[in-house]
């Protein structure tokens, strides 16, 4: 299990190598992931996991996007998944899509909300199990909550990553 760092109040968290898709490659101690597919093999997502579980109290992660890609090809989804989940966050789970500016998703469906991102931008994830709510910020600009209670957020849950596409998308768990 993860600690949280005392100081900024951040989860120490990790990728977990067990929950990867093959095309995802793990570095620097597992707090990088990136996405080493290099083919355009239509819209697919690959997905990675942290290990950190949540089922109660505040969280926060702070994930820097190392690479985006240049089109909708590569694509970064940031969110939270149920840690049963076997799906990839953008279908399970609810995340906040960093390329394309007012898009996120609850299972799938759009829903205005975000900011588009570039290399070196930073986000902070705050989830609250106890208020049942998931907000963002990029850069430390409070961009406000976006899932709560009524979207079903609930039960344990663990980060989840969604690096699209071809282009060697890359994150790192700071």
């Amino acid at each position: 299990m993860s600690q949280i760092e005392a100081d900024r109040g951040y989860v120490i968290d990790s990728f977990n190598n067990g929950t990867k898709s093959v095309p995802i490659t793990l570095s620097n101690n597992n707090k990088t992931a990136t996405n080493t597919n290099s083919t355009r093999n239509g819209y697919n997502f690959q997905t990675v996991r942290g290990t950190h579980e949540m089922s109660q109290g505040e969280h926060r992660f702070r994930i820097r996007i190392d690479k985006i890609g240049p089109d909708y090809y590569g694509e970064i989804h940031i969110g939270v998944v149920p840690s049963n989940s076997s799906r990839n966050a953008f279908q399970d789970g609810w995340t906040v899509d960093f390329w394309v500016p007012q898009r996120e998703y609850l299972n799938k469906i759009e829903r205005g909300y975000g900011k588009k991102c570039k290399d070196g931008d930073e986000i902070t994830m705050i989830v609250d199990c106890d208020n049942y709510t998931v907000s963002y910020e990029v850069n430390d600009e409070k961009i406000g909550t976006v899932y709560t209670k009524s979207d079903g957020v609930k039960g344990t849950l663990i980060l989840g990553v969604d690096l699209a596409g071809y282009t060697n998308t890359k994150v790192t768990i700071l």
